[in-house]
């Protein structure tokens, strides 16, 4: 109850369907805080709390709410993030998102394979002065490059736009 739900709506504001109702804990997420990527026949996103350690998780499901799955869980430990709470880009056969970090709250910009696994971790935020923390939007993508703005950070800790480099 109230862990949030996944819909559909037609543009003309009738036929709602209910596509996931959210269950946290282990196998499901909790709490989404970003819309959902429609890709391919699919939808991707991401919820900021749930999976086994509810830390948040990303997941994948049809368009007719079918197939559920959690594409990946995050631990909220030392060296993988937590509470994801934007939404997500694709490059080829990965997700592109950001979400917390454990250390100081910094943050990582991470990337999982659009069929599950280990999220890999491109790029952790310091929050130093030269450096954001706490990347809080959706990443964009323009030509070879992304780019994000961070909440927290820089010169004077009110935030930095950045951009972690050309896609690989």
């Amino acid at each position: 109850t109230n862990r949030g739900v996944v819909f559909s709506v037609s543009v003309n504001g009738s036929g709602y369907t209910n596509l996931h109702r959210f269950l946290g804990g282990a196998g499901d997420g909790k709490h989404p805080k970003a819309g959902v990527l429609v890709d391919g026949g699919k939808l991707y996103g991401t919820t900021s709390e749930g999976g086994s350690k509810n830390a948040g998780v990303v997941f994948s499901m049809a368009l007719n709410g079918s197939g559920y799955t959690n594409l990946c869980e995050f631990t909220g430990e030392p060296g993988n993030g937590m509470n994801p709470s934007a939404g997500l880009i694709r490059k080829d056969s990965y997700l592109f998102g950001t979400l917390h970090g454990v250390q100081a709250g910094a943050g990582f910009v991470f990337c999982v394979r659009t069929n599950g696994g280990t999220p890999n971790f491109m790029w952790c935020f310091s929050g130093t002065a030269s450096d954001g923390a706490d990347p809080c939007c959706a990443l964009v993508q323009h030509d070879s490059k992304v780019y994000g703005v961070t909440r927290y950070g820089g010169s004077n800790s009110a935030g930095t736009a950045y951009s972690p480099g050309a896609w690989k």
